[in-house]
């Protein structure tokens, strides 16, 4: 079509418009006159927009934005469904109107060619543009312009959306809302409620043309889908070549002449078969056989069937994956014979085409069945080829199936379901089974017991139970391992304890005995000794003494202690400073941080012993109120600190360095032996704080080691 056949019409309309109404389409100059008004831009618009063409050449988000509107149009068609608007032309081109909220009894009624000024707003519609109604005056009555012809490939692009036109095909099936019409290569679907059924019933298979409204149906993403044709009037349609009045009283034509030559010269018009019925599916589809020849049906009647009727049927020939079908069908029963017997064959003739659309009986090995919605899908083997058969079933009453691995007789349609193209042949590749019920199902042979997937459960239930035989003697060489440190260490602390209990028996017995004795024979001297000078030694031999008894008395108690043993350093720390609470009024306070963990048995004895050994001071010498000792168990080591707030001292004149005290350096030599670092901070009245750190490679080399302190070294 030419440029100046479009324009043919809307210069007709625009005549029409400036004949009735002398002041234009809202002022508008004749269209040929003026150039056409460009797309309005993104942005605020002040003025009412005052022609179809502003509307729809809104963007989509600005007709959103709900600008006002002022158009003067004719009525050029009307909705269908639920009234819900009208469409409308001015000068400028077509558009939809929705109706305003106002009840649909209260609406004033609309006639076609009427001219309506339309006051209203923007909307982005459902595809394009359109005007939302608030008020409309009916100003004028005129003539439709003319429509224009377009062909299917036209209006299936969605350009022409509410454009006046005229289309031209055949009369297929009817719809509830009107009929279907085949123009060229595709479908349209007619709305017409000015025809009844039965009237409409009558022009399937009509050669037509008609004029109408062209419309679409839109996704949610606002885009054309497919096409709607909207008729308005009865005298828009206008049969060019009528239907016969008795189609059924037609020749019936042979199954396996569709879309031959020279039968295909009928062109689209529809043709009758007769067959007996191997399938129905109620609404869908027909299958009916015709000596050994299947075919496919396209019917949307339910009036019920059983396998055996005879039935005549009427359609229009198509094509489908591989054979002909008959589409928009409709049929009727005309007698009744036995069940029709399925054919047994095997993959190969079906991979060939021959069993299309017809009832068979295949065999094949189940592998797996797969759940589709209120169907099962039996995955098939017969030889090398692989094939689906599925079997539809109430949502409620899902049939129970045989296992993978059983050989199966299955009876049901063939449909093949892919094709190759070889030159200008259409040769099957892949085809599937229609099961009509669980009946078409026949087991030959059940699978053995010892099917694949049993064997590799079985063989992954051993991997696994081999795996766990491995960790379990994994974890019992663990346990053990575990249990033989923990009994040498104890052992080791058995003997040592044992070693130290009988020290401290020997020195007991022993050397405390002998200071004691020497003890009363000083008291027995000094009694009898009349000479001040030698009385005072012999008080200060005495002093000394009872300290030698004192010193003697608590290293035996240390050496009877069992709490190193038993709880470890940091009990040991505990029942240390117990027995040091009750020689002193300062308040003793003993913490451990971090997760305790097992130390190695020569470095717990000299930590322990440090820390007696700093406390002591601190109570004899510091004069202290509060006394902190901390223990920190450190990702990398073990961290010893006591402080107290002590009197203090300058460090190079510590008391431990004086003649006869040796704590201090006591200390050092142990932080030395365990290879720690000794820090000592102290300053008049600013308490003193001893503090001794282990780190890990030396805790490993203390752990690792095969020699233990002895038992002279521990005291």
């Amino acid at each position: 079509m030419s440029a100046g056949d479009r324009m043919l019409p809307r210069l007709l309309l625009a005549a029409a418009l400036m004949e009735l109404l002398p002041g234009g389409v809202m002022g508008a100059a004749e269209p040929s006159s003026r150039p056409e008004p460009a797309a309005p831009a993104a942005q605020t618009i002040a003025r009412p927009l005052t022609t179809t063409r502003e509307v729809r050449h809104l963007p989509t988000d600005e007709a959103r934005r709900q600008h006002p509107v002022k158009v003067r149009a004719m009525v050029t068609g009307f909705v269908l469904s639920d009234d819900p608007g009208y469409f409308v032309a001015d000068a400028t081109g077509p558009i939809f109107v929705m109706r305003n909220d106002q009840p649909q009894e209260s609406r004033a009624p609309l006639r076609l060619g009427e001219i309506l000024e339309i006051q209203g707003i923007s909307d982005p519609g459902a595809y394009a543009p359109q005007i939302r109604e608030r008020a409309r005056t009916v100003v004028g009555q005129g003539e439709l312009p003319a429509p224009r012809k377009l062909t299917f490939e036209q209006i299936a692009t969605g350009q022409e959306d509410s454009e006046l036109a005229e289309i031209s095909g055949i009369v297929r099936g009817l719809t509830s809302r009107g009929f279907t019409l085949a123009i060229g290569e595709g479908r349209v679907d007619v709305g017409c409620s000015v025809y009844t059924p039965e009237e409409l019933e009558r022009l399937v298979d009509a050669r037509v043309r008609l004029r109408g409204i062209v419309s679409g149906r839109f996704n949610q993403k606002r885009q054309w889908v497919a096409v709607r044709f909207t008729i308005s009037r009865r005298e828009d349609i206008i049969v060019d070549a009528p239907a016969p009045a008795d189609p059924f009283a037609a020749p019936a034509r042979s199954v396996g002449e569709l879309l031959q030559w020279p039968l295909n010269q009928t062109g689209r018009h529809r043709v009758k078969v007769r067959g007996v019925v191997t399938h129905f599916q109620p609404g869908v589809a027909l299958f009916v056989r015709e000596g050994v020849t299947g075919l496919q049906i396209r019917t949307a009647q339910t009036q019920p069937l059983t396998p055996g009727d005879l039935v005549e049927v009427l359609g229009f020939p198509a094509l489908e994956t591989y054979s002909a079908v008959l589409e928009d069908a409709v049929f009727r029963t005309v007698g009744r014979g036995q069940p029709p017997l399925p054919s047994p064959t095997t993959p190969e003739p079906l991979l060939r085409g021959e069993g299309d659309a017809n009832l068979v009986v295949v065999r094949g090995v189940l592998l797996e069945s797969v759940r589709q919605q209120a169907a099962r899908v039996l995955v098939m083997q017969a030889g090398e080829v692989i094939f689906h058969a599925r079997l539809p079933f109430d949502s409620d009453q899902e049939p129970a199936l045989p296992s993978a691995g059983s050989l199966l007789e299955l009876a049901g349609i063939c449909v093949v379901a892919e094709t190759t193209i070889d030159g200008a042949r259409l040769s099957p590749r892949m085809f599937s089974l229609l099961l009509r019920s669980p009946a078409d199902i026949t087991i030959l042979k059940e699978p053995s017991w010892w099917t694949a997937r049993r064997l590799w459960q079985a063989l992954g239930i051993t991997l696994l139970a081999a795996l766990g035989i491995l960790s379990w003697g994994w974890l019992l060489r663990r346990q053990v391992n575990e249990q033989t440190a923990a009994l040498k260490d104890q052992t080791q602390r058995e003997a040592i304890l044992e070693e130290r209990t009988r020290i401290a028996q020997e020195l007991h017995d022993t050397l405390d005995q002998e200071l004691t004795g020497i003890s009363l024979q000083l008291n027995a001297a000094t009694s009898q000794v009349h000479d001040d000078a030698v009385g005072q030694r012999l008080d200060v031999i005495q002093r000394l003494l009872k300290r030698s008894q004192s010193e003697v008395r608590r290293s035996v108690w240390d050496l009877r202690r069992p709490a190193l043993e038993s709880g470890g350093i940091a009990a040991a720390l505990e029942q240390t400073s117990a027995q040091l609470r009750h020689d002193s009024t300062a308040r003793l306070e003993v913490t451990t941080h971090g997760t305790v963990r097992p130390l190695p048995a020569l470095v717990e004895h000299y930590l322990l012993r440090i820390a007696t050994e700093a406390t002591t001071n601190a109570f004899r010498h510091a004069c202290a109120t509060t006394i902190r000792v901390e223990l920190f168990y450190e990702p990398h080591g073990v961290r010893l600190r006591v402080q107290d707030d002590g009197r203090g001292f300058v460090t190079d004149e510590a008391p431990g360095y004086a003649a006869g005290h040796f704590g201090l350096i006591g200390m050092r030599e142990r932080s030395r032996k365990i290879g720690g670092t000794f820090v000592l901070e102290s300053a008049p009245g600013q308490g003193t704080r001893v503090e001794i750190s282990v780190q890990e490679p030396r805790l490993n080399d203390h752990a690792s080691s095969s020699r233990k302190p002895s038992p002279l070294e521990r005291s």
